[in-house]
């Protein structure tokens, strides 16, 4: 399966660096790794939409900031959680 939500518009595989993409989309219930082709290699079922930031740990698991649904709507400065999955 590959990633279509997005996608690349150039990809030189003579120029590109080799390794993966991380990413959780902004407000998503997902979050992606993905290889230089597009294809998803690994992905996780969040509880809550993500935010911003995501990091692979060093034994495989995704570190990601979450919204939180407590509290006022979402605003800049609004609190959410970080979270391992």
């Amino acid at each position: 399966m590959k990633f279509q939500d997005g996608g690349i518009n150039t990809y030189d595989k003579s120029r590109a660096t080799e390794g993966f993409t991380l990413f959780a989309p902004l407000r998503h219930d997902k979050g992606y790794l993905i290889n230089m082709d597009g294809e998803v290699v690994n992905q996780w079922q969040l509880n809550t939409g993500g935010v911003n930031r995501c990091r692979l740990t060093d034994s495989g698991n995704l570190f990601i900031t979450e919204m939180s649904e407590d509290g006022p709507p979402l605003y800049a400065g609004k609190g959410g959680r970080i979270r391992e999955y």
